[in-house]
């Protein structure tokens, strides 16, 4: 009976696993690269590097930053050079891409909300 449960728990624990990367995999496959680096980061746990370089890859390549950073702290990539190419395009976008804290957003979104009345009541449109 025990020897039953723990089967059933580890067997609950993997497939939820499974749906989860399962998930990444279709919106990476998809092209988006959040999901990729994800998907990628799930199959590193699983022990499958030169897999998943192929996803940071994608990912690195459509601008995302973590993916880059991933590929430049694990991979001797300066042998290619496409991706040596690559970590130095995303490396400028670190300097002109800023990040935003929650409150940031969400004051930008406000004040986007003002504007948007402002002009519907300016230009008479009312929604």
């Amino acid at each position: 009976m025990l020897r039953t449960l723990k089967v059933l728990i580890l067997l609950v624990i993997f497939s939820s696993q499974y749906l989860h990367a399962g998930d990444y995999i279709k919106d990476a496959q998809e092209g988006l690269p959040k999901a990729q680096y994800e998907y990628a980061m799930s199959l590193v746990e699983k022990g499958k590097k030169n897999i998943a370089l192929d996803w940071f890859t994608i990912a690195a390549a459509q601008g995302h930053l973590k993916s880059s950073l991933w590929i430049e702290q694990n991979i001797d990539y300066r042998k290619d050079e496409f991706i040596t190419a690559l970590i130095a395009t995303n490396e400028e976008l670190k300097d002109k891409v800023k990040s935003y804290t929650f409150d940031e957003l969400e004051e930008i979104k406000k004040k986007v909300r003002q504007a948007t009345l402002t002009l519907n009541f300016y230009y008479g449109y009312f929604m």
